[in-house]
């Protein structure tokens, strides 16, 4: 009697430390939901010690408690391929497509008063991320709030480029988000909230890769708004 084979998908991956790409089974990703993949937001996986070759990945074992977790995010808008060679020549070109790209930064801003700044830091009003043309700047209504991996919804305040390190961005969350609708299904699927524009939280860094998308926001009264998502991701 034939024996059923396993049906395995792989996911492309940028790890967030060493911003190396790779394509990584769906079974190695950490609190992994691959029956609803493209709306999760997962953030690490798993991987083995020591050496790990195309063959590994390709065969796609069980992780094993040794194995370490790292910070991920999921390129191509959480794309699965059933296909290993056609995931490992898109990983080659996304690779290809992002080397060296950092984001290009606008119009310097002094910052003498800042307690949270190094004096080594650059502070700016505006930034571009070249691989997709889209445009934050702080000082301009429709170009600050964005939706965060975590699913958090957030408007940056500041942009701030350390000496010899990526950009990181100061940023305050709202803490009051509800669905705009939820039949036949929740607003948040198609990312469409109610937010309190008043209720947000202090401020805190994120870095580049923890932005997901990028939002505007309807207002409808001095302290609610609708926010909308534009479905493209940011990097």
């Amino acid at each position: 009697m034939a024996t059923r084979k396993i049906k395995v998908s792989w996911v492309i991956v940028v790890f967030v430390d060493s911003k190396d790409y790779s394509v990584v089974p769906t079974k190695w990703l950490v609190q992994n939901d691959t029956n609803n993949l493209e709306n999760s937001n997962v953030r690490l996986c798993k991987w083995p010690l020591g050496r790990v070759t195309s063959t590994d990945i390709h065969d796609a074992l069980d992780p094993d408690p040794t194995w370490f977790e790292y910070g991920i995010k999921i390129v191509g808008g959480n794309k699965t391929y059933d296909n290993f060679k056609k995931a490992w020549h898109v990983r080659v070109e996304k690779e290809s497509e992002n080397e060296e790209v950092s984001p290009i930064l606008y119009k310097e801003i002094d910052h003498q008063s800042l307690p949270f700044i190094a004096i080594s830091d650059k502070l700016y009003q505006k930034c571009i991320f070249e691989s997709t043309k889209t445009t934050l700047d702080v000082a301009k209504e429709k170009d600050h709030y964005f939706l965060c991996q975590d699913g958090s919804l957030i408007t940056i305040q500041y942009i701030i480029k350390p000496k010899d390190k990526p950009i990181k961005l100061m940023v305050k969350k709202f803490l009051n988000v509800s669905e705009f609708c939820n039949k036949p299904f929740s607003s948040f699927v198609v990312g469409m909230f109610v937010v309190n524009t008043n209720d947000l939280c202090n401020l805190y860094s994120i870095c580049e890769n923890d932005l997901k998308f990028k939002c505007f926001l309807i207002k409808l009264s001095n302290s609610k708004a609708i926010a909308l998502s534009l479905c493209h991701e940011i990097l």
